[in-house]
C-alpha cells in the first residue's frame, strides 16, 4: 500500500502488481476526517481492494487523532461496504458521474 502526504490531504493506494488497484483520499480539519475518493479500478473489484483500503483508512484516521470520520457514497455496493464497518446512514443525495471514455 503506498502514500502521499499532502497535509492536510492523504492518498492511499493499493498496487496489484504493476496495476493500481484502488485509492482513497483522507482529508483531515483538526478532529474531523473526510474520507472521500474511494475508487476501484474495474480489473479489481469484487475483490476486497475497497474494504481493505477503507479499514486501514479507520485506522490510520483513529491514529492520527481523527474523532469524527465523514464519507458519502456514490454506489450500493460501496454503502454495503461502509455498512458493514459500522457506518451510519444520515441521509440521501444525488452522486453524478462521468463516464467518456477518455478524460481529458
Amino acid at each position: 500500500m503506498g502514500f502521499s502526504d499532502l497535509k492536510p490531504y492523504h492518498l492511499f493506494y493499493i498496487k496489484a502488481g504493476n496495476k493500481t488497484a484502488c485509492i482513497a483520499s483522507l482529508f483531515f480539519h483538526q478532529e474531523i476526517c473526510g474520507i472521500f475518493d474511494v475508487l476501484t479500478h474495474d480489473d479489481f473489484r469484487k475483490q476486497g481492494y475497497a474494504s481493505n483500503i477503507m479499514r486501514y483508512l479507520l485506522y490510520y484516521a483513529k491514529n492520527h487523532g481523527a474523532k469524527y470520520i465523514s464519507l458519502t457514497a456514490s454506489s450500493k455496493e460501496a454503502v454495503s461496504i461502509y455498512k458493514n464497518l459500522g457506518f451510519q446512514e444520515l441521509g440521501n443525495y444525488h452522486c453524478y458521474e462521468y463516464k467518456k471514455g477518455t478524460i481529458i
